[in-house]
C-alpha cells in the first residue's frame, strides 16, 4: 500500500543522533518519541526542528514533519511525538528535534532542552531478474515459450528480487 508509514529507525545515544532506515523516496516514514515529566507538577513542552549544521545533508524542511508542536505533560507522566520523514529525492536530510519547557529560562538546570539530531536518507528500490536465468547478447533476461497450439497456454516462472 503506497499510502502506508513505515515506522522504525535507530537511535546512537552517543552520537544523539536518530536515524531512519532505508526509506524509499516519496513514502513517509515514522518514528514516535516518548516526552517524560518526572517532576511533581505539570509542564508545557515546545517542540521544534531546526536547520541541521552537518555539511552534506539538504536543510530541508519540506520532508520533515512533527506533530503536535506542543504539549502539556502531566506530572510523573508521558506524551509521545511523532516525526514523519518523506524524502524527496535520493539524497541526505538532517534537522535538529529540540524539546523544552515553556516559560523557563535555558541557562537553569532544568531548563535545558532536549536536543539531537534527525537523519534519512532517501533511496529507491533496486529490482532484478532473478529467474529466467537466460539472457540474450545485451544481458536482457529472455522468457522462452515452446511452440504450443492455438487456444492452449503455458507458464514459466518470473522472479523478481528488490535488493534495495
Amino acid at each position: 500500500n503506497r499510502g502506508q508509514s513505515e515506522v522504525g529507525g535507530v537511535y546512537g545515544e552517543e552520537e544523539k543522533k536518530f536515524v531512519f532506515n532505508n526509506v524509499i523516496v516519496g513514502r513517509p516514514a515514522k518514528a514516535r518519541f516518548k516526552i517524560s515529566n518526572t517532576n511533581k507538577v505539570p509542564c508545557d513542552v515546545v517542540l521544534i526542528l531546526k536547520p541541521s549544521t552537518q555539511k552534506g545533508a539538504q536543510r530541508s524542511f519540506d520532508v520533515f514533519d512533527l506533530d503536535p508542536t506542543r504539549m502539556q505533560i502531566a506530572n510523573n507522566s508521558h506524551m509521545y511525538v511523532t516525526v514523519t520523514f518523506t524524502p524527496q529525492s535520493m539524497q541526505s536530510y538532517s534537522v535538529i528535534f529540540e524539546a523544552s519547557i515553556e516559560g523557563l529560562a535555558q541557562n537553569q538546570v532544568r531548563g535545558k532542552p532536549l536536543t539531537f539530531e534527525i537523519f534519512g536518507e532517501g533511496n529507491l528500490p533496486r529490482i532484478t531478474v532473478a529467474k529466467p536465468a537466460v539472457r540474450n547478447r545485451r544481458g536482457q533476461p529472455l522468457v522462452l515459450f515452446k511452440r504450443i497450439l492455438i487456444g492452449r497456454s503455458e507458464s514459466l516462472p518470473l522472479e523478481l528480487l528488490n535488493e534495495g
